[in-house]
């Protein structure tokens, strides 16, 4: 990895947040059973950014999605036919994608 190029980054963050921007994530509250000191309420992402490039990694975060979000989109990029993206671990989310308020 060059460190003379910024490279852009999704990344899928797994916790309450409020979206008002793509690239844009204040930490509602930890669930799981994670709870970081100085974070909640904060937008995450350039706290993120900036542990990066503490380790020379050039990133740039372009999008921050919840994990079901990123299923969906992952999965409908390898098959545009995809409409639902599933999670099934500490809870359960489903986005499902509507095409003209139709599945």
């Amino acid at each position: 990895m060059s460190t003379n190029k910024e490279y852009h980054l999704g990344f899928t963050f797994s916790y309450p947040c409020e979206q008002n921007a793509i690239n844009h994530g204040v930490l509602q509250r930890w669930t799981k059973g994670f709870d970081v000191k100085g974070v909640e309420g904060h937008d995450v992402v350039p706290m993120f950014e900036a542990a990066l490039q503490k380790k020379g990694v050039p990133i740039k975060v372009t999008a921050v999605v919840n994990d079901t979000t990123g299923t969906l989109i992952a999965s409908n990029f390898a098959d545009p036919q995809t409409q639902i993206g599933c999670i099934f671990g500490t809870g359960m989310s489903y986005p499902i994608s509507l095409i003209n308020g139709r599945l």
